[in-house]
């Protein structure tokens, strides 16, 4: 804004090192005295057109270099004017090497700061760090496993279930754990893997339960595949911990196992995959009540590309034997809007109760009858939303020659709920050898 008074405005005019019209030197007495204070600042050189006023070099912007500036970053400077003709013999400034040179102090800051001085002295800022920018879901869970990480790694995977999925005291868990277990029915012979749910135990609990009934109390080891539901990756992740507790106590990590694990081809140790996902810890307290003694090897199946499946299948088989049981926890068919799959129009219960149906027993038949290419093919015509499918293939082709499949358990969450609007489905499934 221009200043309305004319005295305030030559003020101005003397700092910003513009010339004033009228002015000689020191002695108007409209400059008083701030033209004297400032005249000693000045440049040395005459303006040159007799009138004995002195004035300063435009403020020219100048672009900054070095490590303390942003790129494209200027500032402000006053160049030295050149001198009037014959001053120096030519109209060349003097060298600041010759001896007796005039010195050009530099631009003074005003006296009271503000704009001039801001625009004469800005501010330095440190160069901007130029990083790739990732997907946000990336960052996000980048973030999430370096804080996990920070530190020391903990010995023990604690719950993070408990009170949420599965009640949080011991005893109210002991006593749904061995309830669900006593109607599981009697175990079966030869037991050596199972499909069994993953979903709180009001909905797949009694489900699940029937597939480690089927298994027996002689179960000394557990190899649990469980899907991702919130880390991205390829291959497997081992959990490097030696136990993962829950209210009815802490379930040990069998090492050995998970060393020999961890050198087959697509598996590695992961920890933070492992803080939120449910998929293997609502297992345990089942486990625990079947078997206390029971060992654990902890094992998530990220996305796989044609042929993983069949490289990791060798080293789950390996594990395979008396006392070993391979499980792999998966859902089937997750139904309505919230899940992106609508294959019919929700219109009514029995409608889209009937067409889970047929796309759950098209899956079932091809896992009970251990055909792994046929079930990898029936997801991909379909579409089915079976979030275990990576750990279901692991597990076909893992088994040994000669194993049976059978269907033991079959229901959903429409059963309990009655909202035909989105529905998930749970069954059970074992897998054994001819006596």
């Amino acid at each position: 804004m221009r200043p309305s008074n004319p005295k305030r405005r030559r003020r101005l005019a003397i700092l910003r090192g513009r010339q004033v019209s009228g002015c000689a030197g020191g002695r108007s007495k409209a400059l008083g005295r701030t033209a004297r204070l400032t005249r000693r600042r000045l440049s040395p050189y005459s303006s040159g057109d007799g009138s004995g006023g002195e004035r300063r070099a435009p403020l020219q912007p100048v672009r900054c270099h070095g490590p303390g500036h942003p790129p494209h970053a200027y500032r402000l400077h006053r160049r030295a004017l050149r001198p009037a003709h014959g001053a120096h013999g030519r109209g060349d400034p003097p060298s600041p090497r010759r001896r007796g040179a005039a010195h050009v102090p530099p631009a003074p800051r005003h006296p009271r700061g503000g704009e001039l001085s801001r625009l004469l002295h800005p501010p330095r800022r440190a160069a901007p760090v130029a990083r790739l920018r990732r997907p946000r879901r990336a960052r996000r869970h980048e973030r999430r496993g370096r804080t996990l990480m920070a530190g020391p790694l903990p010995s023990i995977k604690e719950s993070h279930l408990a009170g949420r999925w599965y009640p949080a005291d011991r005893h109210a868990l002991d006593r749904i754990v061995r309830e669900l277990l006593d109607a599981g029915g009697a175990p079966q012979p030869g037991v050596v893997a199972v499909v069994v749910p993953h979903a709180a135990y009001q909905y797949s609990g009694p489900t699940a339960a029937r597939g480690f009934a089927a298994a027996g109390a002689g179960v000394r080891r557990a190899v649990v595949l469980g899907p991702s539901h919130f880390a991205d990756f390829r291959g497997a992740a081992l959990l490097p911990m030696s136990g993962y507790r829950t209210p009815l106590g802490v379930v040990p990590i069998d090492a050995e196992a998970a060393a020999a694990l961890a050198r087959a081809p697509l598996v590695r140790p992961n920890p933070a995959v492992f803080m939120r996902e449910h998929a293997l810890e609502i297992q345990l307290p089942l486990l625990q009540g079947l078997a206390p003694e029971c060992a654990l090897v902890p094992l998530l199946v990220g996305a796989l590309e044609p042929g993983d499946a069949v490289a990791l299948a060798p080293a789950l088989r390996s594990l395979l034997g008396p006392g070993t049981l391979l499980v792999a926890s998966s859902d089937l068919v997750h139904y309505g809007r919230r899940f992106d799959y609508l294959p019919v129009p929700p219109t009514d219960a029995r409608t889209v109760a009937a067409a889970v149906r047929r796309l759950d027993e098209g899956a079932l038949e091809r896992i009970v009858a251990c055909d792994a290419d046929g079930f990898v093919a029936w997801v991909e015509e379909t579409g089915a939303t079976i979030c275990g499918r990576h750990p279901i293939e692991v597990l076909l082709r893992a088994l040994p020659a000669g194993a049976r499949g059978e269907r033991l358990a079959y229901t959903t969450s429409l059963e309990v709920t009655g909202d035909y609007e989105q529905s998930v489905s749970y069954a059970a499934v074992a897998f054994a050898l001819a006596a």
